[in-house]
């Protein structure tokens, strides 16, 4: 399939007639009625009924004379048109009929659905189109046999009909095709196509050169891309249908179609990569850190990779390259635990000033300003670093230093209003993004809070005492408690979208009005397992099992259901989270496990991310690891 896909990039036309499909006749084509099955009927309105059909295929207005159509010039019918033909017919072929002898009135069958009943398309390979002539009079026919014969069939009267000849025996059967697509608006066809699947559309692609404009067209191949789970992209690409083009002119305009087609052509190729075991990506290795590499952060539309270390350095590598862009030294006066970005503005509005925060273990939260003017537009909502400056150090700066905590400072989030740090001292910490100033500090967990998620408004805390507590910001209350893990807990993801709005409600479920139904939270733990919650009801969905150690980081797209998670093992899992229904119609959660890499890295794994082509992972060996699954493809717009 992805190869037929990439046929439909350089469409091609040979052997393709316009507006004419496999054994169907073309939209000028005039048509001559058959008496051969007895009605009686006089040749005149056999006459008149000709011209008019005559005048419906070729898009001229009936006037009783015969006109011929213009092939050139092939308008589409609207329905209006085949209904009024359609009334006209029925009224000139069944004039009222006396009521019959049980007093009930005769209605024999509308006309125009007796033709559209012998409108089917026989098989190309067995047709032929043959025109046959009869004395001074013309009449031009379309007729397609059976592959066996190649005869004129000799006619005989001025009704038409077949003369029986004892000697020649010829199964012929008279159809007659028309393409009916070719009599249809185009917003309705284009309606029709974009509800097909890849391989309909494929099909259709080869019907014929119209058949084929709809097939390539723009609006199709962008609702096939999104109409796949998790598959996005970063900006909205041309998509008015060149269908409402000209035919002269839907030729030229190619590149909106053509570029979706890519787009899909390079997704699916991506996705069967992630999913074919024996497929072998390329992988990078970095190295620069002199310690432990805590934790690495990712921007995709920078095409930057940020990392903290044990060594007391933060450095910003080339994503694509894993070349070394910067490094921070001397500003944290311990380990960096944690990092988080936000280029959002800087991506979309052009070079400017990115923001990042980090913490330590020196119980410092830093919150810097990150100097993005040798960043240049790359494509479409996309930056990367300027080839003349990959010599030169990121300037960043520290804006400000948050202080506060009495321990390490573990981990962060951040949002478009909040800063979210926890650390060893047990106590979260809620910070102003806009002020820097401090907001509140949530107390309750027993132990070291080890990660924080944030999301709508709330805060989910997990702590080394084996519960999470989610707080609401802007009341500062305990929301709920969340426990049954074993033992402690290192990681946390708080993420919405999911779960359905009611599918995981029990009647006897605690709900709390406060927390969206759709907000879940993913855990994973010292008990080596990872546990899929329900915020709002509280209720642990499933658990997952596989690692061998301590699990200790999580990422996770709610859009596309991809969970991966690193351990103490030496092994990254790659999970597929789905939801569904179970016999009793409540909703469930399950995961399945469809890819794993072990021992790429020689020791404990501390972080992992992702995006669409890579998998990033750091590890207490010193090293950061990238895995691309990209490789050769253009992946640019892919979130």
């Amino acid at each position: 399939m992805e190869d037929e896909v990439h046929q439909l990039s350089e469409p091609s036309t040979s052997g393709v007639h316009d507006k004419d499909i496999s054994g169907a006749g073309s939209a000028t084509t005039t048509a001559t009625l058959s008496s051969s099955d007895g009605d009686g009927h006089s040749t005149t309105t056999k006459r008149t009924l000709n011209q008019m059909l005559s005048s419906f295929l070729s898009a001229t207005p009936f006037s009783g004379v015969s006109s011929s159509p213009d092939p050139a010039e092939p308008r589409l019918r609207t329905m209006r048109s085949i209904a009024s033909f359609d009334t006209a017919a029925y009224s000139l072929i069944f004039p009222p009929q006396a009521d019959d002898e049980m007093g009930f009135t005769t209605k024999p069958r509308r006309f125009l659905s007796r033709i559209l009943a012998g409108l089917s398309t026989p098989p190309a390979s067995s047709t032929a189109h043959i025109s046959k002539r009869k004395g001074k009079r013309k009449a031009r026919a379309s007729y397609y046999f059976d592959a066996q014969s190649d005869l004129d069939l000799p006619l005989d009267g001025e009704e038409g009909e077949l003369i029986d000849d004892e000697g020649c025996f010829v199964d012929a059967r008279e159809t007659i095709g028309m393409d009916i697509i070719s009599y249809l608006p185009s917003e309705l066809v284009l309606g029709i196509f974009v509800h097909l699947d890849v391989s309909s559309v494929i099909a259709c692609s080869s019907v014929s050169k119209y058949w084929r404009v709809f097939a390539l067209d723009a609006q199709v191949w962008k609702n096939l891309f999104m109409r796949n789970r998790g598959w996005r992209i970063r900006t909205v690409m041309p998509t008015a249908s060149n269908t409402q083009l000209k035919t002269s002119e839907r030729a030229s305009a190619t590149t909106p179609r053509n570029h979706w087609i890519s787009l899909y052509r390079s997704r699916r190729t991506l996705e069967r990569r992630w999913a074919d075991a024996s497929y072998k990506p390329q992988e990078i290795k970095l190295l620069g850190h002199s310690d432990s590499v805590y934790c690495l952060e990712i921007d995709s539309r920078l095409n930057m990779l940020v990392t903290g270390s044990r060594d007391r350095t933060i450095k910003i590598w080339e994503l694509s390259t894993g070349a070394l862009l910067s490094t921070l030294e001397d500003h944290h006066a311990g380990s960096v635990l944690c990092l988080k970005l936000d280029f959002t503005d800087a991506a979309a509005r052009g070079p400017g000033i990115g923001f990042m925060v980090s913490g330590s273990s020196d119980r410092t939260v830093r919150v810097w300003d990150v100097d993005l003017s040798e960043w240049v537009r790359n494509g479409a909502n996309s930056l990367s670093i300027r080839p003349s400056a990959r010599g030169t150090m990121v300037k960043c700066k520290v804006r400000k230093i948050l202080e506060g905590h009495t321990g390490g400072v573990l981990d962060l989030k951040i949002d478009e209003r909040w800063i979210v740090s926890c650390s060893k001292d047990s106590l979260v910490r809620i910070w102003s993004r806009e002020t820097l100033e401090p907001h509140a500090t949530l107390g309750g967990h027993d132990g070291p809070v080890n990660a924080v998620g944030l999301q709508g408004g709330k805060v989910v805390s997990a702590s080394g005492d084996g519960r999470m507590i989610l707080w609401d910001l802007a009341s500062r209350e305990r929301l709920r408690v969340y426990e049954g893990h074993d033992r402690g807990l290192a990681c946390v993801e708080f993420k919405v979208g999911l779960l359905s709005t009611s599918s995981f409600r029990t009647d006897d479920a605690d709900d709390n009005p406060a927390i969206d139904q759709n907000d879940f939270i993913i855990s994973g733990s010292n008990d080596r397992k990872i546990k899929i919650w329900s915020a709002q009801t509280g209720e642990c969905l499933t658990t997952l099992s596989g690692h061998d150690l301590l699990v200790r980081a999580l990422s996770f797209d709610s859009a596309s259901g991809r969970l991966l998670s690193a351990s103490y093992d030496k092994s990254v899992k790659i999970w597929d989270v789905v939801e569904g229904k179970s016999s009793g119609g409540n909703g469930t959660v399950s995961a399945i496990c469809t890819r794993r890499f072990e021992n790429r890295h020689t020791s404990h794994i501390f972080d992992v991310k992702f995006d669409a082509r890579r998998v990033i992972s750091s590890s207490h060996d010193e090293s950061v690891i990238i895995v691309d699954f990209g490789e050769g493809l253009d992946t640019s717009l892919f979130v």
